[in-house]
C-alpha cells in the first residue's frame, strides 16, 4: 500500500501519514508535520507492539489515541503504519471497520 488516494472518500479523515516502523516516511496527505508524525507513530507502535507480545497479545494491528481537540487512528499494514488525523467526535471504531474493508480489497 502507497497509494492514499482512497481516503479522499472518507469525510472523517483530515489528515493521514504512511510510514515505516522506523519512522521514514512514504507519503502524506494535508499533514503539515508528516515527517514528525511519522516518526511518533513509528517509534510508539514499535512500543506498544513489543509491550503487546509481552503481555501475549500478538502481532499489533491498530490503536487509537485521542485528546479533547484530536484524535489519531493507526493501523499497521504490512509493516507500515497509516496514522490518520480524525475529525473530532467522528468514531474511530466506524473508520476502522471502512479501513479493514477498502485495505482488503
Amino acid at each position: 500500500m502507497s497509494n492514499l488516494s482512497f481516503l479522499a472518500n472518507y469525510p472523517e479523515v483530515r489528515s493521514a501519514v504512511l510510514g515505516s516502523l522506523s519512522g521514514a516516511v512514504y507519503e502524506v496527505v494535508n499533514e503539515p508535520d508528516g515527517e514528525a508524525i511519522a516518526a511518533l507513530v513509528g517509534f510508539t507502535s514499535t512500543l506498544l507492539g513489543d509491550a503487546g507480545t509481552t503481555m501475549g497479545l500478538g502481532e499489533l494491528r491498530r490503536f487509537h489515541i485521542s485528546g479533547p481537540e484530536a484524535s489519531r487512528l493507526v493501523t499497521i499494514v504490512q509493516s507500515k503504519a497509516l496514522s490518520l488525523s480524525l475529525v473530532p467526535n467522528k468514531s474511530a471504531a466506524a473508520v476502522a471497520k471502512r479501513l479493514d474493508a477498502d485495505l482488503r480489497r
